[in-house]
């Protein structure tokens, strides 16, 4: 039993390396491009007219997706369909290769969307709640725009363009259309695809997987309880070395590499590993969390009197060493925003330096700059 219920904690977490992965790869390809920010607009379609089925019959069958089906990391239950005349005046149209992105809090906050792909005669339609990109030929691809949406400066700034009631807050379409990139390289865009390709292949193999070994676990718990005894030799399972190839895009293990600072470490569990170690130079593979987080703005966020952006504190944590994913990021900041150790601000850096130093409004917590920047400001710089 102790080894199935290892493996499972194994794919567990291969499948939440393979993620981190594929977004530490897009931060990789996409973050320090060289061009003119273009709106978001001229490179997909937002909401596509339903006028495309007008010669589609309404005994069509296609897939429904319901908010329900989609998750935070970008699975689809295809198991529900519906006739296109049931649902093509009230629900959400898309098509394959189309990107779903949840505009409802807080299923939007919690990252839902998905790359749409498999559906019944190539058909979708689904929540409400859904805005939809599609990608332009020659100018993007599904791979590009999904995990643009689901970087944590995006989600941060749709959050920020919310509109309605709490509780009810939704991204307008207008905050897609304006949204602004450096576009990349449809070549570059493709080079993405294949590495997502060639990990979403491992991904489905871990995930068939783990779905074997849980029906096992369950399995030999009726044994157990049933007072039956459990011959494990006889039992074949797979280890995670055979889901993989040489070839392959895939990390096994995020291990430390901080040896020299072992010593230093154990002598104080409760600091932050970054701030023990730095003292003998750049560290290296430092696992991110709220105590590292915490220690990295106290120690030096804290002294820049107009506050800092999330690119800053990105390009910060990957000069130092830190091993991280994205989602970790968007946590410690909403985090820090929501006990008020941090305050928000959109504005750009001429208005920060000014208007920050040396005290900022108390009452001022946004500014609709011309092509700014979100802001953040620790409270102790405030005064």
């Amino acid at each position: 039993m102790s080894k199935v219920e290892t493996l499972i904690i194994q794919r567990n977490e291969n499948l939440k390396i393979l993620d981190e992965f594929i977004e530490s790869t897009f931060n990789k390809m996409f973050d320090n491009l060289k061009g003119d920010k273009q709106k978001l607009i001229d490179y997909c379609v937002i909401n596509p007219s339903k006028s495309e089925l007008r010669d589609y019959s309404g005994e069509t069958e296609i897939s429904f997706i319901p908010m329900a089906s989609i998750s935070e990391t970008g699975d689809i239950d295809f198991s529900e369909y519906r006739r296109l005349t049931d649902v093509r005046s009230a629900f959400t149209y898309f098509r394959d290769r189309d990107i779903v992105f949840a505009k409802i809090s807080p299923c939007m906050e919690n990252g839902k969307g998905a790359i749409m792909k498999g559906l019944k005669n190539g058909i979708g339609f689904g929540s409400t709640e859904f805005h939809v990109l599609r990608p332009i030929d020659g100018k993007s691809n599904s791979a590009w725009l999904y995990h643009l949406t689901k970087q944590p400066l995006f989600r941060i700034m749709a959050k920020k363009s919310m509109v309605g009631a709490a509780g009810q807050k939704r991204v307008p379409s207008s905050f897609i259309e304006k949204f602004k990139v450096v576009p990349p390289s449809i070549k570059l865009q493709n080079d993405f695809a294949k590495i997502v390709s060639k990990s979403e292949v491992i991904k489905q193999r871990l995930k068939n997987s783990l779905a074997d070994l849980e029906n096992l676990y369950k399995a030999l718990s009726q044994k157990i309880f049933n007072g039956e005894g459990i011959d494990l030799s006889k039992i074949q399972i797979e280890t995670s070395e055979q889901f993989l190839t040489p070839e392959e895009p895939f990390t096994t293990k995020l291990e430390t590499n901080i040896k020299p600072f072992e010593k230093a470490i154990k002598e104080n569990p409760e600091k932050s590993k970054w701030e023990t170690i730095k003292s003998f130079g750049k560290g290296e593979n430092i696992p991110f969390s709220t105590v590292e987080g915490d220690a990295v703005i106290r120690l030096v966020f804290s002294k820049k009197t107009h506050g800092f952006t999330f690119l800053e504190f990105d390009e910060f944590l990957k000069k130092e060493g830190f091993v991280y994913n994205y989602e970790k990021i968007k946590d410690f900041i909403f985090s820090k925003l929501e006990s008020k150790e941090l305050v928000q601000y959109y504005a750009n850096k001429e208005w920060m330096t000014n208007n920050c130093n040396p005290q900022i409004p108390p009452l001022q917590d946004d500014f609709a700059g011309i092509d700014g920047n979100i802001w953040y400001v620790p409270q102790q710089s405030r005064s």
